[in-house]
């Protein structure tokens, strides 16, 4: 499985050719179906659209890939207190304890269980809703600043490269008008 910095440069890469691409092929298809010549309005528009789309698809995708968060399986809210996670955690070791469910049940109540104990501990709860249930992991943490610390280490390299990226980006995407032109083969066919 990738890590999440080679995620985030595949998905950098794909937002910065990806919709590009499909813009100038979706042109190049709709030219001889368009009552006027390809303008870069009929760029704009279409770019914007594919984009829409992109995101919509990456918004979906995401919400249907992502597994349940600790509150999502006890079915409570973040902002329950101590009393109410107790009885959450205790309706759902009624309904899906393995003796009753089988070993079938044993790995989600383990989950459920380690979310639980999580979810009691205010450090460790202070730490799973700023950096999720990786930081968890952590058996050498204890206070509030040492899993902040943590944390932070985790994701700093998702960050430096992101940043980076992001740098490397906005250098070369300064462009006159004159270069769009070159870069874009389908506009380059039009006078604008």
């Amino acid at each position: 499985m990738p890590s999440s910095t080679t995620k985030a440069i595949f998905s950098l890469l794909g937002w910065s050719y990806i919709p590009d691409f499909i813009t100038s092929t979706l042109l190049r298809w709709a030219r001889p179906y368009l009552r006027t010549p390809v303008t870069p309005l009929h760029y704009r528009i279409t770019f914007a659209l594919v984009v829409f789309s992109y995101l919509t698809y990456n918004f979906f995708e995401a919400s249907l890939s992502t597994p349940p968060n600790f509150y999502e399986l006890l079915e409570i809210s973040p902002a329950a207190d101590e009393i109410k996670i107790k009885a959450a955690f205790r309706a759902f070791a009624r309904k899906y304890h393995p003796d009753r469910v089988g070993s079938q049940g044993a790995e989600l109540f383990v989950v459920v269980r380690e979310g639980y104990e999580a979810l009691m501990e205010p450090n460790k709860r202070w730490a799973y809703d700023r950096f999720g249930a990786d930081i968890l992991t952590c058996k050498e943490c204890v206070t509030q600043r040492e899993f902040l610390a943590r944390g932070l280490i985790q994701s700093l390299g998702f960050h430096i490269v992101s940043g980076l990226a992001l740098l490397f980006f906005s250098m070369i995407g300064k462009s006159s008008r004159r270069r769009l032109l070159a870069l874009h083969p389908i506009l380059r066919t039009f006078r604008v």
